[in-house]
C-alpha cells in the first residue's frame, strides 16, 4: 500500500474499497476544472450510479480519496460511506496543510452532503473514530478535532 499521505489523495495503489454507487463527492467538492462549485451536483453525476465521464474525468476528481475510500481502519463501517452517513471527510497531513513541518498533526475536511448531518449521532461518532484513529498513530493531540473545512448543502434537491 501506498502511504497515508498518499492513499488520502487518491494516489499510491488502489484503494482497499471502491466507491460502489457512491456520488457524495460529486456534490460536496468543488471541481475547477468543469466551473463547478461546491454543494452543487456535477453535470456528469449520475446519483448513485457514478461519473458519465469517469474514464475522461478531470484530475481534480482522479486525485480525490475520501477517508472511507482510501483509510478502511479509520472509517471501517459500510454505514460510513458518504452517501449512507451524509458526510465527506478528507484527511491531510502535508505540512502546508497543516502547519506541522514534523507531519504528525492530521487535518480533517468536512463536507455535508446534506445540511445538518454533521450533528447526527452517527457523524459524531464517525469524527471520534478519526480522533482514535489519529492518536493511536502518535498523530498529537487534538489533531482531528479541527475541522477546517466544512461545506454544507445548499437545499437543492438531489436530481433524479
Amino acid at each position: 500500500m501506498g502511504t497515508e499521505e498518499q492513499l488520502a489523495h487518491g494516489q499510491g495503489e488502489a484503494p482497499a474499497r471502491s466507491c460502489g454507487g457512491c456520488t457524495a463527492c460529486c456534490k460536496t467538492h468543488e471541481i475547477e476544472e468543469l466551473s463547478k462549485p461546491a454543494n452543487r451536483w456535477c453535470p456528469h453525476c449520475k446519483v448513485g450510479s457514478g461519473c458519465a465521464i469517469y474514464f475522461e474525468r478531470p484530475p481534480s476528481c482522479r486525485d480525490f480519496g475520501c477517508v472511507w475510500l482510501n483509510l478502511p481502519d479509520a472509517l471501517p463501517e459500510d454505514s460510513q460511506r458518504p452517501d449512507r452517513l451524509g458526510v465527506v471527510f478528507s484527511i491531510f497531513n502535508q505540512p502546508e496543510v497543516t502547519g506541522d513541518p514534523e507531519g504528525k498533526r492530521l487535518r480533517v475536511f468536512v463536507n455535508e452532503v446534506m445540511e445538518g448531518r454533521l450533528n447526527t449521532k452517527a457523524a459524531k461518532r464517525a469524527l471520534d473514530g478519526l480522533r482514535k484513529y489519529a492518536d493511536e498513530r502518535k498523530a498529537g493531540p487534538r489533531s482531528v478535532a479541527r475541522v477546517l473545512g466544512s461545506a454544507t448543502s445548499s437545499g437543492e434537491p438531489d436530481p433524479s
